[in-house]
């Protein structure tokens, strides 16, 4: 992947340019679309860590990301009265063939789409979903190592207007 600053040709990202010689270099590098307008929109990662970050101008990056890995992207929309629109899509990064993995999905922002594991559609389910990563950080553990399982069942919970269930990394099959 070739970038261009100022007419020049820079060189690749070290970190891509590793992933794609890798053995999951068949497999799809996620790349989620970062930008900020101040009252207008905010697109932004509220955890997971990308393989790496490539500027796209002064308040706009892409945030790479692996095969497996799990991240949570949030749309912001605000217009005349504040918020217009806010969503969080809890997501992993598409494994081809694998046990356990779900389907690929079309998210705007994300391309060429992610596993969703957990979809807040509203300002209340983002809200939600928002105390809920709180709770989990609040307990020692780091948002990314969560099991996809447990994306899912929270995600069920909100859904039928249950309680989400509490994060026990043992519980869930998580160290």
């Amino acid at each position: 992947m070739e970038t261009y600053k100022g007419g020049k040709r820079q060189p690749d990202n070290p970190p891509l340019t590793a992933l794609k010689g890798s053995a999951n270099a068949a497999e799809p590098v996620v790349e989620a679309a970062l930008s900020y307008a101040k009252n207008t929109a905010h697109d932004w990662l509220r955890f997971g860590v990308p393989v790496c970050k490539e500027p796209r101008g002064q308040h706009a990056s892409v945030a790479f990301f692996a095969p497996g890995q799990t991240f949570a992207y949030v749309r912001w929309r605000g217009g005349e009265h504040g918020t217009a629109d806010w969503q969080i899509y809890v997501c992993r990064a598409p494994i081809t063939g694998a046990e356990g993995a779900g389907a690929t999905q079309i998210v705007p922002g994300i391309e060429p789409g992610a596993e969703v594991l957990l979809y807040a559609p509203t300002p209340h389910y983002a809200r939600r979903v928002l105390s809920l990563c709180k709770r989990i950080e609040a307990a020692g553990t780091r948002l990314e190592t969560v099991p996809p399982l447990y994306w899912r069942e929270a995600q069920a919970a909100m859904r039928c207007q249950k309680p989400v269930p509490t994060f026990v990394p043992k519980a869930w099959g998580s160290a």
